[in-house]
């Protein structure tokens, strides 16, 4: 009798029970992710999806689901013409897959024209208190986390990290750009209230948004499409950009929305750097995987007779989650489901297969991480001089 079973005879619960309950927690995370599509400021992707059929495998999987102001993007990716996306990490530790399934996101735009910005916020993990101080983000940025990036291969021609701390004239910008956000909109937007520090309040309601604009300076080649991958939260990051955009005539930025990859041990909180028990790192040893994977929160009921009569919820199945944000075949994914969700698949064949699959993604990434040259890392970083503001 598994750990499951054990409570559902403690708490008198069927299997039945179960299953429903399962069910619930599907509901409530489809709930939970369009809450906030209201047809206006997000809007579904859908009826853009019916003709990007097979342009993006994100868009086709259903992994992105809202939008702002997409179309021009499309439009863009049609013409074949250039387009820009802004998309960063904080730096308080490795990446873990759910960072690993934006920069995928990242990587096929890329393969569609875009050139890519690539922020490393030091300055936002330090405000935030995820490091003890500046240094040790900026360590991790460039250590740890470029070498990662540009482990997955993108293009170091069409690609520009932007290493915050390190770049003077972004506080030049934010300056600018700050000018045209009041403390209204910032309360309004994030909660600002007294216990706020100064340098939360000038990141939120200046860098941030400078980041978003950067490309649109002069010497970037001036007003162009920027489009910006976030989790729901960061919404009102956009916001914030597209308002400032519009007051100092440039393109408001796009914005396309998807959800965040679920932590192994609960479908209704994601994998956060700020708990490492939550995530699996791009630098876990396949030993770590398979313990993590093994303990990891399934989509079945408890007994395998179950199982195979109500069959499991892959939406709610971190194991399954994973193969449908990393793998590269959609009808592999496609039959993953279908079996699995109609009982013919165990969830402990489940957890092997992405054992593997997980340990030989990791470990592909993490010889070529060990072999990225300072050199290389330098030939990517953004260094252009502003002096159009």
């Amino acid at each position: 009798m598994n750990l499951m079973s054990t409570l559902n005879k403690i708490n008198n619960i069927t299997i039945e029970e179960e299953h429903k309950n399962k069910l619930n927690i599907k509901n409530q995370i489809d709930e939970n992710n369009l809450s906030l599509v209201d047809g206006q400021s997000l809007k579904d992707i859908s009826r853009i999806a019916k003709y990007m059929n097979g342009v993006h495998e994100y868009i086709d999987r259903g992994i992105i689901y809202a939008h702002l102001d997409f179309e021009p993007i499309t439009t863009a990716i049609a013409n074949k013409q250039p387009f820009t996306i802004v998309s960063g990490k904080n730096p308080s530790s490795s990446l873990h897959l759910g960072h690993l399934a934006t920069f995928r996101m990242l990587l096929k735009f890329q393969e569609l024209g875009g050139e890519i910005v690539i922020p490393l916020t030091s300055d936002e993990s330090y405000i935030d208190g995820k490091v003890k101080n500046i240094k040790e983000a900026e360590n991790i940025a460039y250590k740890i986390i470029a070498p990662q990036i540009l482990a997955m291969g993108f293009d170091p021609q069409k690609t520009k990290i932007l290493f915050h701390t390190q770049y003077a004239d972004l506080y030049r910008i934010s300056s600018t750009f700050g000018q045209y956000i009041s403390i209204n909109q910032l309360s309004s937007a994030f909660g600002i209230n007294p216990s706020s520090t100064a340098s939360q309040v000038f990141y939120r309601g200046a860098v941030q948004l400078s980041t978003i604009l950067l490309p649109q300076l002069l010497e970037f080649g001036g007003n162009k499409n920027v489009l910006v991958p976030v989790s729901v939260d960061q919404h009102p990051y956009i916001l914030l950009a597209r308002d400032v955009a519009k007051k100092i005539g440039m393109i408001p930025p796009s914005e396309v929305v998807i959800p965040f990859l679920q932590s192994h041990k609960d479908p209704l909180i994601k994998m956060s750097s700020s708990k490492p028990d939550t995530c699996i790192y791009l630098t876990d040893t396949p030993d770590i995987v398979k313990n993590k994977l093994n303990k990891a929160y399934t989509g079945s009921v408890s007994t395998l007779d179950g199982h195979k009569r109500l069959g499991a919820i892959p939406e709610i199945d971190s194991c399954f989650q994973i193969i449908r944000y990393h793998h590269d075949s959609i009808d592999y994914i496609n039959q993953i489901y279908s079996d699995y969700k109609n009982g013919s698949l165990k969830s402990s064949d489940l957890k092997e297969i992405t054992i593997k699959f997980v340990n030989d993604m990791l470990k592909g990434i993490q010889e070529r991480a060990k072999n990225v040259s300072d050199k290389e890392i330098q030939e990517v970083t953004l260094k252009m001089k502003i002096n159009s503001i």
